[in-house]
């Protein structure tokens, strides 16, 4: 999708296929910032895109630490991009608020709340 090692990585387990948690651990480090920021500018002009690309990445890294706990460990350490982001989205969403939290053993956990409107 946008040519680094980690978008190539979120492709192939969109295809189905297995991933080497060992190498998406490697690239967190090296990757991770760009593909939130990449993520952070599409919520700009398509929150919604913004929101599923989002997901699929929270989705993909929690499913690697399930593998490789210590994943854990270097998502941490971009925690405040990832709310930054997700800050991006849930404002050009329209959401009342927004969570994130990284937890052992599960992972990421996003929560983006909207007020009820009855009849929309």
């Amino acid at each position: 999708m946008y040519g680094s090692r980690l978008d190539h990585q979120l492709d192939q387990w969109r295809a189905g296929a297995e991933i080497n948690a060992g190498s998406v651990e490697e690239m967190i480090d090296h990757e991770l910032s760009g593909r939130i920021e990449k993520i952070r500018a599409t919520a700009a002009v398509d929150p919604a895109d913004a929101f599923a690309q989002f997901v699929t990445l929270t989705s993909f890294l929690n499913v690697q630490a399930g593998i490789r706990s210590s994943i854990i460990e270097k998502i941490a350490k971009h925690i405040d991009e990832l709310r930054q982001a997700l800050g991006a989205i849930a404002r050009n969403l329209g959401a009342t608020s927004f969570d994130i939290g990284v937890s052992l053993p599960f992972g990421l956990s996003v929560s983006v709340t909207f007020e009820v409107q009855p009849g929309k």
